[in-house]
């Protein structure tokens, strides 16, 4: 994965994904509309054959907002590998 960040200002961030597809950036989308500071967020595919995703979110503070939904994430990933773990 390779992100670049095409836009960033006070309240939006647009980034460009390299190397992911609808299951990342889904996931992302997802966790990002618990936050209550984001105001919008969504992201589009360009090229379906191509895994390039640009992605799109406005918050009060749009870096905060994506760093701590990804720390969300990462966490969720250790609880479910844990579980599966467990259960195997």
């Amino acid at each position: 994965m390779e992100v670049k960040v095409i836009t960033h200002e006070k309240e939006m961030l647009t980034l460009e994904i390299d190397g992911e597809g609808h299951t990342f950036s889904n996931l992302l989308r997802e966790e990002l509309t618990n936050d209550k500071t984001v105001k919008k967020v969504g992201y589009r595919m360009e090229n379906t054959l191509i895994n390039k995703i640009i992605f799109v979110l406005e918050a009060k503070d749009p870096v905060k907002s994506l760093n701590e939904a990804c720390e969300r994430l990462r966490k969720n990933n250790k609880d479910y590998i844990a579980a599966f773990k467990k259960a195997l």
